[in-house]
């Protein structure tokens, strides 16, 4: 037998730039991207809000462009010891201008805009790291400066990492020269946030053990290993061992449930705690007495990004088949917990600034006289998007208007709570956005992948099923599928096509509680629409949805997405 062995030019120059990578180093070229923070079936879906106009996504994506457009500086690259200006040089700055300006590349296909997200790219991917080796080589000329250095790096590679996917496929603005010199830089990155994580606990007191500083570290970490296709990497963000915390760890720690005492700073303070509290709450007694305006008090504020920080985690681990959302901890922590519980202040203000006082909100004597920001919206954005509108998180929303939701960070953008609609898009491989198959053996090989979540069934009486919803039936009276029912035959014959509910406070499925719809067995992918008004019973608020697609055996189910509609 001949092998035959057929190399492209491309595989002749890689090999020839392997040379310049360390030994030991692996490059990544052709794995799929985007898929860090979005990938491409997400993309086309923003950019149709976009273009019909739908709030608040195009004024958000108009202000994103506009902000951009007006921002000309070139990248003003640090290497010096001065945490300080990591943090607004990297961090603040530059990473951001590049993560934005990729973002408006893939939404717009201007080019323009990626060869911009590439001049901060190679611009810090060249200058920067050369003198800063080791994280020792931080300054120490005050106690905070060196254990704050992981922070700024973690923050600053998150952008970074986030315009690098975006921009990754355009072999137009990236040579392999580019790829290979901001893959060496990340590596580098990760291995000095990962050195930042070790020297964390070991000079901050256990006040800060599981603050904000943490998860972001995490974000990090997981952001440079996704981006480089280096599972090992990521996953020792999430579950490893060789830092002081992971992922699952820190979450665990960092949020509180019910029967804990609260630990870190405010332990002698406030030693009763709520379900969903975040550790950071110790933050609004930085400075007892301070003014309120000023700022210096911030339990709150912190709370809700270390929660965000965590998601940006389960957002980059969900686009490569981890479902850290759903992820429940031994002792039933949980991200939707803190969405549950923050949600409650923040449904009482609108846009703007505005201090906290009494709310009804168990626990609000921890937050009154903080300030209320327009950007602490953003993780109930995120978490509504990826739990499906569950009402006790999307309540943050009541008194806010589509306006004051102004801008989302870039790893978030256009993921958000949709006043009109619910959507499982089966965007994700391997993700089945909180569906699963009834175990009685009459659906087989459920799997989502392509944008779409097929089976096969092999019995009469198929169900597949999604729990922990908590929908308001007020707001919804349509449930669309658009699917395809394919029997090898496919001579269109019609089959009901059902939905059943539960409502919260438990019970079963029944006939009383079902609407339904006719099929057509004909393998051409349909839109079927179920009113659910049609049934006095839809009502109230439903924990679970259990859909039907078939009522008979030998059917190959295909379902592009299923969405609950005004």
């Amino acid at each position: 037998m001949t092998i035959k062995i057929f190399f492209t030019v491309r595989d002749v120059v890689l090999a020839s730039l392997m040379v310049l990578i360390p030994v030991g180093t692996a490059l990544s070229y052709d794995a799929k991207h985007p898929n860090l923070f979005f990938n491409q079936r997400e993309i086309n879906e923003i950019k149709g809000k976009i273009r019909e106009g739908r709030e608040p996504w195009a004024s958000q994506f108009l202000r994103l462009k506009a902000s951009e457009d007006a921002y000309s500086a070139p990248p003003d690259v640090y290497d010096g010891p001065e945490v300080k200006e990591w943090r607004m040089k990297f961090e603040l700055q530059d990473s951001e201008h590049a993560a934005r300006n990729a973002l408006i590349y893939v939404l717009t296909d201007d080019a323009r805009y990626a060869e911009r997200a590439k001049e901060f790219l190679v611009a810090w991917a060249s200058g920067s790291l050369k003198r800063i080796q080791d994280y020792s080589h931080f300054e120490e000329t005050n106690r905070r400066a060196r254990v704050d250095a992981a922070l700024r790096l973690s923050l600053g590679f998150r952008n970074f990492s986030n315009a690098y996917d975006l921009i990754y496929n355009n072999s137009h603005v990236l040579s392999l020269q580019d790829h290979v010199l901001i893959q060496s830089w990340l590596r580098r990155g990760y291995h000095l946030i990962k050195q930042g994580t070790l020297y964390w606990p070991q000079h901050v007191n256990r006040c800060h053990s599981v603050s904000n500083h943490v998860t972001a570290h995490l974000a990090g970490l997981s952001a440079i290993g996704f981006v480089l296709d280096d599972y090992e990497l990521a996953l020792e963000a999430i579950e490893g061992r060789n830092i002081p915390r992971n992922w699952k760890t820190a979450m665990e720690q960092a949020i509180y449930v019910s029967g804990e005492r609260s630990s870190g700073c405010d332990s002698g303070r406030r030693p009763v705690t709520n379900v969903g509290e975040v550790f950071d709450r110790y933050r609004h007694y930085d400075v007892p007495g301070a003014d309120p305006w000023s700022d210096a008090n911030r339990g709150y504020g912190y709370s809700v990004l270390s929660a965000a920080n965590l998601a940006a985690t389960a957002e980059a681990a969900y686009h490569h088949g981890i479902d850290l959302y759903h992820y429940v901890a031994p002792r039933g922590e949980q991200l939707l917990l803190p969405g549950i519980y923050y949600s409650c202040f923040r449904q009482k203000f609108a846009g703007g600034r505005h201090l906290i006082q009494a709310t009804g909100c168990r626990g609000e004597g921890g937050y009154v006289n903080e300030v209320m920001k327009d950007g602490y919206i953003n993780f109930f954005d995120i978490l509504a998007y990826r739990l499906h509108h569950d009402s006790r998180v999307t309540r943050a929303f009541d008194n806010l208007p589509d306006a004051a939701r102004r801008f989302q960070p870039p790893e978030f953008f256009g993921k958000m709570f949709d006043r009109k609609e619910i959507a499982w898009n089966f965007h994700l491989d391997g993700i089945m956005e909180g569906w699963f198959v009834r175990p009685n053996g009459h659906v087989i090989n459920a799997r989502v992948r392509d944008g779409a979540l097929s089976c096969d069934v092999v019995g009469g009486d198929p169900m597949l099923e999604a729990h922990r919803l908590s929908l308001n039936t007020d707001l919804y009276s349509v449930l669309k599928v658009r699917m395809k029912l394919d029997d090898g035959v496919n001579d269109g014959h019609a089959v009901p096509i059902q939905v059943f509910w539960i409502e919260s406070g438990g019970g079963a499925y029944s006939n009383e509680k079902k609407a339904w719809t006719k099929g057509s067995v004909d393998g051409i992918y349909r839109i079927y629409q179920i009113d659910l008004k049609s049934c006095p019973e839809w009502k109230g608020t439903i924990e679970k949805l259990r859909f039907d697609p078939v009522t008979h055996a030998g059917v190959s189910v295909s379902i592009d997405s299923i969405t609950l509609q005004y």
